[in-house]
């Protein structure tokens, strides 16, 4: 009957992909992504350690990650966010000032339900640095899920990011020290920002008097979908952020 069939077609599907997840479980994969890279970074930041490659493989994997989006998120870190059109200038230049020395920018926006940083990374971004920028959202979550009510984004960013300079050569060792490969981190961003040499100008209103001021020009590339690209910027079009909208 066709009821049978189904059960006998649902059974075998089930022994299936269960055999497949232990199979799967039993890889030794050594490389970092992007899951892998969050349940290492957790479990520094939690317990002060690194998981091994097995263990990390063993926790990953399709259960895992459907388990984890059921999960409502307080809290969501951009890997490659554009910028939105609405940004200020004086905030913008913040940014840049702040992060003059790293590969990337942190913006921190508040909504109702969560907290969103938005990492602006450049094109050549080095997987140390992307490593660095996500420790540092790390820090922004436990500070989120402590103090919600009273947190302030300024204040709480630049002591993750203190706090992300201090721990960070302890978080590279410790990778290495476990056998884990950091040349090279398999996560293309979707987006990255370039700061042209030249400068644009725009017209702002004070107190009813219209002035000119200066702001850098920032354009948004973005980036291929092809999986075997080896770096964030492939041979791809500049997109005026004008035209986009923010994240």
């Amino acid at each position: 009957s066709v009821w049978k069939s189904l059960v006998v077609f649902t059974i075998s599907a089930a022994i299936v992909a269960v055999s497949s997840l232990k199979a799967l479980s039993g890889l030794r994969l050594n490389t970092l992504n992007r899951h892998r890279m969050e349940i290492i970074i957790d479990s520094f930041v939690r317990e002060n350690r690194i998981p091994s490659p097995l263990e990390v493989n063993r926790e990953e994997g399709v259960l895992a990650t459907w388990k984890k989006a059921a999960l409502p998120q307080r809290f969501k870190c951009i890997f490659g966010a554009s910028i939105s059109k609405d940004m200020k200038h004086d905030t913008l230049s913040s940014l840049m000032d702040f992060y003059k020395e790293e590969e990337y920018m942190l913006s921190l926006r508040k909504t109702k339900k969560r907290l969103i940083a938005s990492l602006f990374v450049q094109p050549e971004i080095s997987p140390n640095s992307i490593l660095f920028a996500l420790l540092q959202c790390r820090f922004l979550k436990n500070s989120w899920q402590d103090k919600e009510e009273e947190f302030d984004s300024m204040l709480e960013e630049e002591r993750a990011y203190r706090k992300a300079k201090e721990d960070f050569p302890k978080l590279v060792k410790g990778l290495e020290d476990k056998g884990w490969s950091t040349k090279h981190i398999l996560w293309i961003p979707k987006y990255v920002l370039k700061v042209c040499d030249d400068e644009g100008s725009e017209t702002e209103e004070k107190e009813g008097i219209k002035q000119e001021i200066k702001r850098p020009e920032v354009v948004a590339v973005e980036t291929p979908r092809d999986p075997t690209c080896n770096t964030p910027v492939c041979e791809t079009p500049l997109v005026d952020l004008s035209s986009q909208e923010g994240e």
